[in-house]
């Protein structure tokens, strides 16, 4: 399969909008890891990959990276990747499908609780629906802060002040935000110019 190695992430090019991956999850044990199927908007603040638009793979057991296990676990990854998973994630490359795959049932009214509210408006910039970007960026600045999420809250009420002045902001946050993540992720390999 087309898989490019960035950094700890096994990355499904092309990279656009979202970026879609498979990752190892650290556990406690030596050798021991999870594997996950994740897709993150590339527009996120987030700095590290966050597995709420993911799925933890091999019926959510540990695999065994072990000198002694590698060569059987690759096997039973490939496997697993090459069943299905890898085109399940191609299938996602643009803003549209990550809405229509994590925004839930309410997702044509604004309403998407399984999307951070952040992602959730910068995707329906992208969509084109500016008014239920503004809403949402609008909802999230006003809610109550807490540790960890106030420069997000801040970031939210002011880009929702900028869009009224200039649309195009919105444009430039993402433009902005996906530059970061790119180097952040060493994504270059895999970005369509």
């Amino acid at each position: 399969c087309d898989l490019r190695l960035c950094k700890a992430l096994l990355v499904v090019p092309p990279t656009e909008h979202i970026m879609r991956c498979f990752l190892f999850e650290r556990t406690p044990y030596k050798g021991l890891f999870y594997f996950w199927r994740v897709v993150l908007p590339l527009y996120t603040q987030w700095p590290v990959v966050t597995l709420n638009y993911g799925k933890r793979l091999a019926k959510g057991g540990y695999v065994d990276l072990s000198e002694s296990q590698l060569e059987r676990s690759v096997q039973q990854l490939a496997q697993i990747i090459s069943a299905g998973e890898i085109d399940d994630l191609r299938a996602i490359r643009q803003p549209r499908e990550f809405l229509d795959r994590f925004g839930g049932a309410s997702v044509d009214d604004g309403f998407t609780p399984m999307i951070s509210p952040f992602d959730a408006a910068l995707t329906y910039y992208l969509v084109g629906n500016i008014p239920f970007c503004l809403d949402i960026l609008d909802d999230f600045a006003c809610e109550d802060l807490r540790p960890g999420s106030v420069d997000i809250h801040l970031s939210a009420r002011d880009l929702a002040r900028e869009m009224r002045v200039d649309p195009s902001a919105g444009e430039k946050k993402i433009k902005t935000l996906e530059k970061i993540n790119i180097e952040r992720f060493a994504l270059g390999p895999t970005v369509r110019s």
